[in-house]
């Protein structure tokens, strides 16, 4: 069971208090995911995007378009499309992955990594990357109105649930496949996947995942679920100075985004910075 011992967060301090806490309660190792509206919900992008087609009217969906919650048909862009579509363009893009991807799996990791739409969510191990995405930019409402959400999820316990599987699932075996285009029902239920640690982001971030499958339903509304996963608010208020504490601890975006665009946005903040700290008089004595 994850469960927080206070409802809410107003500082870093007492965010880590919480965590930890919980961590330790739980007893396995908890993935943590930031949101920076409590409005935002467990959905995996792809399925953000659908339009259900009621039954009995006969509107034709093509195959690989169909996903399906309770008695509901559900569409939804074309994945497979946008994958080849993805590979086509990306290939030139890879040198800085210590390999290419191997299997379709690692491609739709890195999709998903690059903004993508696909049937991932994205976990992180590091309680304080979730943090930063938490506290990432303006909320709904406009600069810092929002309170953030931070949720905290077992993953052993989530895959026993759905899979019957206590442990964190590697789909570096031909056995996951059916999730690729999970259209029956053998992959209905979300699975909690780690991938191989290839591209840089995914390193930075420590990036875990969750793998959903036919059905649409957001992440905590499995009933079976609901005692794995714990939601943890960070107070609007609380926002700005945290985002101040987790850029003195270095995590910023140079560190989340490890690419040449982001040690450039570091460097000109920090040279800035020094400047405005600068006094002429100061070289003087």
């Amino acid at each position: 069971m994850v469960k927080f011992a206070k409802p809410n967060a107003r500082s870093l301090s007492k965010y880590l208090e919480v965590v930890i806490a919980a961590a330790r309660e739980s007893g396995g190792q908890l993935w943590f995911r930031g949101h920076r509206s409590t409005n935002y919900l467990l959905t995996p992008g792809l399925y953000r995007s659908t339009r259900p087609i009621r039954n009995g009217l006969g509107m034709p969906v093509p195959p690989d378009f169909v996903g399906h919650s309770s008695a509901t048909v559900y569409a939804y862009p074309n994945f497979q499309a946008m994958l080849l579509e993805f590979k086509r363009f990306a290939a030139p893009h890879l040198q800085a992955m210590s390999r290419p991807p191997s299997d379709e799996f690692e491609w739709i990791f890195l999709m998903q990594h690059y903004g993508v739409r696909t049937r991932l969510l994205d976990w992180t191990t590091d309680p304080l990357i979730a943090l930063y995405f938490a506290t990432l930019g303006d909320g709904p409402g406009g600069k810092d109105a929002a309170n953030a959400a931070i949720y905290a999820m077992d993953p052993a316990s989530v895959n026993k649930k759905t899979v019957g599987i206590d442990g964190v699932i590697s789909l570096n075996t031909h056995s996951w496949d059916h999730y690729l285009e999970p259209n029956t029902t053998e992959a209905d239920f979300p699975i909690c996947v780690a991938p191989a640690h290839i591209d840089p982001r995914v390193i930075a971030q420590s990036s875990v995942f969750t793998l959903h499958g036919a059905l649409l339903r957001r992440l905590d509304d499995y009933d079976p679920l609901k005692p794995h996963i714990a939601e943890l608010e960070i107070d609007a208020k609380a926002i700005p100075a945290i985002r101040e504490e987790l850029e003195l601890l270095g995590y910023d975006r140079a560190r989340v985004f490890p690419e040449l665009s982001s040690i450039a946005e570091r460097v000109l903040r920090v040279g800035e910075q020094a400047f405005e700290r600068w006094d002429p008089k100061g070289d003087e004595d």
